[in-house]
């Protein structure tokens, strides 16, 4: 399976980057403890473009906008909280699968909301470039054990794969 075309057609891979979110994600805690959530927030989100499974920063997401009575977005970052962190626990294919499928409304909130369905497009592109990363592995063995779980994390695949911006997978 060839992913040429998406990182072909796809500016936002380019920006995966576990460091940049992290920045983030501090600048926005550190609004956060001081008060200024609607920033927080704005921090956060920068830190989910970065890396859209960032545990920490979909909690704090959720907090934020629970504290700003911001129902529907808190609706909307708890979803995505539980099912990002439930999604590190299986394999690659199979939790970009489910994001599919939110993705074309084939869940509740997806079908009411398309605000749903685009974070969830954001989680298959994202899950699309991880496992080209993987398919990309140098060593066949690397890549199969890192394709059928996540024990290694996400961060630390991408350190050990080759970035197929700079070679087609």
């Amino acid at each position: 399976m060839s992913f040429a075309w998406f990182f072909a057609n796809t500016a936002s891979a380019n920006s995966y980057s576990a460091e940049k979110a992290n920045q983030q994600f501090e600048a926005g805690k550190q609004l956060y403890l001081k008060g200024d959530l609607l920033a927080a927030a704005d921090k956060f989100k920068a830190s989910l473009h970065h890396w859209p499974v960032h545990k920490n920063a979909w909690h704090w997401l959720t907090a934020t906008y629970q504290h700003l009575k911001h129902n529907k977005k808190y609706w909307h970052a708890l979803f995505f909280r539980e099912r990002t962190a439930w999604a590190l626990d299986v394999d690659l294919r199979h939790a970009r699968r489910i994001f599919f499928d939110i993705a074309r409304g084939k869940t509740e909130p997806a079908r009411a909301d398309d605000s749903y369905k685009k974070t969830a497009q954001d989680l298959v592109v994202f899950y699309d470039y991880a496992i080209c990363r993987v398919q990309v592995a140098r060593e066949a063995k690397l890549a199969k054990k890192l394709s059928f779980n996540q024990e290694y994390g996400l961060e630390r695949l991408f350190g050990l794969t080759p970035d197929p911006n700079k070679r087609k997978c």
